[in-house]
């Protein structure tokens, strides 16, 4: 159980990290682009909005939707 659970969330790592900041791979939560520190939840899509630039909105939400069925996939994987 404790392996998919760490498994689950690497499943949210981008390997190339978040657009502009490929030091943040994280694509549940990371510092927001102008918060210094604080968290921003969704940071692709988050930043996106606040851009006004639905590109970057479409791709972000892509990335986050593959992020959120690999992390399914793996806990799915230890209910059988």
């Amino acid at each position: 159980m404790n392996d998919a659970l760490v498994g689950a969330e690497a499943d949210f790592l981008a390997a190339d990290g978040l657009k502009g900041r490929p030091w943040y791979r994280h694509l549940i939560y990371a510092p927001g682009y102008d918060t210094g520190y604080a968290a921003v939840i969704f940071p692709e899509p988050a930043q996106a909005v606040k851009d006004k630039n639905q590109a970057d909105l479409d791709a972000g939400m892509r990335r986050l939707e593959a992020a959120l069925d690999r992390a399914a996939g793996t806990l799915e994987s230890i209910a059988r």
